[in-house]
């Protein structure tokens, strides 16, 4: 592989092949992995499964179980990186209810929908929404391709055609993501 491009390519096309798969019955580990055995091996207790939709257990594919060891309260605020199909952030999301937040993040939007799919099949809404990935017009609007570079972001006149190339090669790279901190006043010994 050649550069970071290409190796994001590569292992987004390969989970979302992977993801496809589950959807007809022909996961990674074939049957069994559908009926949710594989996330049982990984430390994913069956009660806490059938609390979740069949399609984030289906398209799990982590190896292991975060949740029972991040002693997630109500209220924290929880990043789940590599979030996938969601089995992580629906557990963390259900401990952090009523007024904690969960935020998702994964390598492409097609790596996401899944997980708000699945979020939304869950009924949860502490979840996944204040993310907006920029595709190439509206970058090209962002910059002002049509007014020759006089929006709001500075491109201080640029061509056009750079402002369109500069638009082309970013477009769904460059993304407004929300995040909320907060301080506890908790101390750790």
């Amino acid at each position: 592989m050649n550069g970071p491009d290409e190796i994001r390519r590569t292992v987004s096309e390969a989970y979302a092949s992977a993801v496809e798969q589950t959807k007809t019955g022909e996961g990674c580990c074939s049957g069994s992995a559908s009926e949710g055995i594989l996330t049982t091996l990984v430390g994913y207790g069956r009660e806490v499964l059938v609390s979740l939709p069949v399609d984030a257990v289906r398209s799990s594919f982590g190896c292991g179980n975060p949740v029972a060891l991040a002693e997630i309260r109500e209220g924290d605020t929880v990043l789940d990186l590599g979030s996938g199909a969601g089995i992580d952030l629906l557990l963390a999301a259900k401990l952090a209810s009523p007024t904690g937040k969960v935020i998702s993040v994964d390598m492409t939007p097609a790596m996401v929908e899944p997980a708000r799919a699945n979020a939304a099949a869950a009924r949860l809404t502490n979840i996944i929404r204040d993310r907006l990935t920029y595709d190439k017009a509206q970058l090209g609007a962002l910059l002002g391709a049509d007014d020759g570079g006089s929006c709001c972001c500075g491109s201080g006149g640029l061509p056009k055609a750079v402002i369109l190339r500069m638009a082309s090669e970013l477009g769904g790279k460059v993304a407004s993501i929300r995040g909320e901190a907060r301080k506890t006043e908790e101390v750790i010994p």
